[in-house]
């Protein structure tokens, strides 16, 4: 499959298949959502509302656009019924948070750092990610969801850190995105192994096959944006190669050749 082996070719190199995978998606939500909203309002929408609206995790593209700025500081009245949907179909107890000034610029100079030592990466965030909510309620550090494809959720925490780590961050929730992408174009988990839990070496508890691929993609991801800035690379290596091999047996072909790019690239 010579599209396939250009993939797995571009992960090698360190980058991202947005662009392969991205135009696809939206094309297909447009298509999807015709008879749900008009051309000019599903042109003007960002995918994390249309995606929302796709997956029925709201009913209708609000009127209202966000605030300028990728760090959603102010939910206008007009928004608060859409970003309450999302944010709860993210995180039950969740609530927008206000972020402070100083946070504003925390993200700013994250991405600038970003800018500076990875272009590619930070590319594919600011083409594909169009919002970061800062929540209250939890303290998950940092999380996204396919059905809000385009936003990432912060707490307090993530917001409180040093520009690089914050940067380190932002691409792991980067990956995620990349593998939904991935997720739509194959099933990645073999057939009758969807509901089998295994110890999950990351996230330190029984996960499912999904979840572990998750977090094998984001940490490959991780790796390289600790190189790029120039961060000390930690257990992360061992981490994925441990989570690899809890996948054994469990993966379509296409996952296992991709997981197979995400153990054999160079550290």
């Amino acid at each position: 499959m010579p599209a396939m082996d250009a993939w797995w070719a571009a992960l090698r190199r360190g980058e991202w298949l947005f662009e392969e995978l991205g135009p696809a998606f939206r094309a297909a939500l447009l298509g999807r959502l015709a008879d749900r909203a008009s051309p000019a309002e599903l042109a003007r929408a960002p995918l994390h509302r249309l995606t929302a609206l796709a997956y029925g995790v709201v009913a209708t593209l609000p009127a209202a656009d966000d605030a300028a700025g990728l760090l959603l500081a102010d939910v206008a009245p007009a928004l608060r019924d859409h970003w309450d949907a999302v944010i709860r179909h993210f995180e039950a107890n969740g609530e927008h948070r206000r972020p402070s000034a100083s946070q504003v610029a925390l993200v700013d100079r994250a991405l600038a750092r970003l800018a500076e030592r990875w272009p590619a990466a930070h590319h594919a965030f600011t083409r594909w990610i169009s919002v970061v909510c800062p929540l209250a309620g939890r303290g998950f550090v940092q999380g996204s969801h396919p059905h809000a494809f385009g936003c990432v959720f912060v707490d307090e925490q993530c917001l409180d850190q040093e520009e690089r780590h914050l940067a380190v961050a932002l691409v792991h929730e980067l990956a995620h995105h990349e593998l939904f992408l991935l997720n739509l174009h194959d099933r990645l988990i073999a057939p009758g192994r969807a509901a089998a839990v295994r110890h999950a070496p990351f996230q330190r508890r029984e996960r499912p096959a999904i979840a572990r691929l998750h977090a094998a993609h984001a940490l490959f991801r991780t790796i390289a944006a600790r190189a790029a800035l120039e961060l000390d690379v930690e257990d992360e290596p061992e981490l994925l190669r441990a989570t690899a091999d809890t996948l054994a047996g469990e993966l379509t072909p296409f996952a296992a050749e991709l997981l197979a790019v995400h153990v054999e690239s160079p550290r």
